[in-house]
Formats: C-alpha cells, structure tokens, sequence
C-alpha cells in the first residue's frame, strides 16, 4: 500500500499523482511511513456565567440542598476474570480500604454518578 500526499488540500489518486511525477517518484513513497493521525484540537468556549455545581460540600442547586462527603469503605473482591476473560475464583479475597465520595440530596436520594460501587449495607 502506498501512501499519496495531498496536493491542494485534497486527496489525489494514483492518475493524478503520475501526470505530475515519475514512476520512480511513485517508488520512492512506499518507503515512506504514513503520519499518524493527530487529534483534532479542544473547542474552547468562554462562558457567560460558571455552570451549576457543587464546589463546596453543601450547595443549593436548582432549589434542591445537596450535601458531599467521603465516607471510609471496604472493597472485596472475590471473582476476577484471567487473561483469556475467563472466570477466576480467588482462595483469598482481596480486601481494600479507601474513601468513597458520597453525595446525598434534601429528600435523601444518594446520587449515583459518583461511581460509587454498590456496598454491602453491613457495618463490620
């Protein structure tokens, strides 16, 4: 596979590359690697006015009371999959210890999106 440069901005094909250059120029570009592709650059946008969200641990957003702590939790883990994706049971259960965010709103709902990990209700 060969890799024709654009000419003008657009992409050329293999007629019209040669109406301009030589066979031996056509050559000389399987030897060339094609660039990677960049990503395209950040839209940046000024805003009128800082969007709705919690900066501080109580906030009133939307006539709604919202309230945001990290709270300690425990992760055990008792299954994971192999490198094939297979199913693995451990013999020992890989327990951690870390924090959790936790935000909870005026009517008690405990947000979601916070990804949290669902948690065992028990307080052992």
């Amino acid at each position: 596979m060969v890799y024709l440069p654009q000419e003008g901005g657009r992409e050329i094909g293999v007629d019209d590359y040669l109406l301009t250059h030589t066979p031996q120029d056509l050559e000389g570009l399987i030897e060339v690697l094609r660039p990677k592709p960049e990503p395209a650059a950040p839209v940046i946008e000024l805003l009128s006015k800082s969007p709705d969200v919690m900066e501080r641990p109580l906030r009133m957003i939307n006539d709604q009371a919202y309230a945001a702590t990290w709270l300690p939790i425990r992760k055990t883990i008792r299954e994971v999959k192999d490198k094939n994706g297979d199913l693995k049971v451990l013999s020992l259960p890989q327990v951690t210890h870390s924090k959790a965010l936790f935000v909870v709103r005026d009517e008690g709902m405990s947000l979601e999106n916070c990804q949290i990990p669902k948690l065992n209700r028990s307080m052992n």
